[in-house]
């Protein structure tokens, strides 16, 4: 599923790139055009008729080359939002969802495990160590917590971006193309990676509450 990913991935990136480099070699064309019509305007100085003709065509490449070097901001923050994306994303691996729920299910088998080993033996300084570990187990939750929230700050603003680049294909350009479907797909991943990460969010809160309960149980075992 990964491999299939990737490959769509190279596939979306290898398409991007060539359209960038056919709209940069297209607004070298209309600018050669530009000059050639500067030229031509040059040697028919005076003649009225032949100079309008003229700056009606020289409009009329301007204005195509406008189009084009729009077209062109469009593909370059497109690719923009896909590096942030893919950067946000490696950087956020170890918060996702997935890996948040083994780190908590390692804290908690190790609670349950200490708990039936003091019920069966009970140590003060077992149950002291057990309340200590239990205690760093809740401080790297906790860092880990504003890691979370660093990561949706980016998200949302990479959204927002989105969002906001979304409207401006849709209104020059409407919804039938390939640079709108491009940043509909942005949107999408963007949007299921805030979900992921708010759920890590969650899962990270209970398991520190429940921590502390932990730990206030073990306090009443180690004084009584």
């Amino acid at each position: 599923d990964n491999i299939i990913k990737q490959h769509i991935q190279d596939i979306d990136e290898n398409y991007v790139s060539k359209i960038k480099e056919i709209l940069k070699n297209t607004i070298q064309s209309f600018q050669q055009i530009q000059n050639k019509i500067n030229e031509i305007k040059a040697q028919f100085y005076g003649n009225s008729n032949i100079n309008s003709i003229i700056i009606t065509i020289s409009q009329n490449a301007n204005d195509v080359k406008t189009l084009f070097t729009k077209d062109l901001t469009i593909e370059k923050e497109l690719t923009q939002i896909q590096n942030r994306l893919e950067n946000i994303k490696n950087a956020a691996h170890e918060n996702r969802n997935e890996q948040i729920a083994k780190y908590v299910n390692t804290i908690h088998n190790y609670a349950e495990h200490q708990f039936t080993k003091i019920k069966n033996n009970p140590n003060k300084d077992e149950i002291w160590n057990t309340m200590e570990i239990i205690r760093n187990y809740n401080k790297e939750s906790e860092v880990k917590l504003q890691q979370i929230s660093n990561y949706k700050n980016e998200v949302v603003s990479i959204i927002t971006q989105t969002t906001k680049l979304i409207a401006l294909i849709k209104s020059k350009y409407g919804n039938n193309n390939i640079s709108y479907t491009i940043a509909i797909k942005h949107e999408k991943n963007a949007q299921y990676m805030l979900n992921d990460l708010n759920k890590s969010q969650n899962i990270l809160r209970q398991s520190i509450n429940q921590n502390k309960n932990s730990i206030e149980d073990l306090g009443y075992r180690w004084h009584g």
